[in-house]
């Protein structure tokens, strides 16, 4: 419902900017949620910023305006926090049922994985969230290293490596 807040819908910088960093700090789930107009140029940000930033060429932007429905984009880094996020959108549509624009959040994948990780599975097991083009967003009981970001097809290349590696051991 953040799309029809009056000051997204009527492009109150100052009052949308407000809303959206209120939540941002209540949620540290979020690395930023904006307004972005038709063309693709950031209005309205929780994180603020002099540069202008234009999203069009962004996946969550073309899926949602292509879709015009809920959509999410891949594994990117944010242009504002630097982190590895998730972005999802949804367009701004006014009363009079016409889109104006998308409205966007960010999640930092590094706090999902922080819940993926929590979970209560059996010894051993291994499991990757994972974007429409194998780019792992999230891992449970993964090697030590940084795996957010990274390809899947890394790791099952590196574990029928060790599984013909131990197969020979034996």
């Amino acid at each position: 419902a953040l799309s029809q807040v009056n000051s997204v819908q009527t492009h109150d910088i100052v009052n949308c900017s407000s809303t959206f960093a209120s939540i941002v700090k209540l949620q540290p789930l979020y690395t930023n949620i904006f307004a972005i107009s038709m063309n693709g140029d950031t209005y309205c940000r929780a994180n603020p910023s002099v540069q202008p930033i234009n999203n069009a060429a962004r996946l969550f932007f073309t899926n949602t305006l292509k879709t015009l429905n809920f959509s999410s984009g891949g594994y990117t880094i944010g242009k504002l926090s630097k982190k590895p996020v998730l972005t999802f959108g949804y367009l701004i549509i006014t009363g009079q049922g016409n889109a104006i624009g998308v409205i966007a959040a960010s999640m930092d994948l590094h706090f999902i994985n922080d819940m993926f990780s929590s979970g209560n599975l059996p010894v051993g097991t291994r499991s990757f969230l994972l974007d429409a083009q194998g780019v792992i967003l999230a891992r449970y009981q993964a090697e030590e290293e940084e795996v957010i970001g990274k390809n899947i097809q890394e790791f099952i290349h590196r574990s029928i490596g060790q599984i013909v590696q131990t197969d020979a051991d034996a």
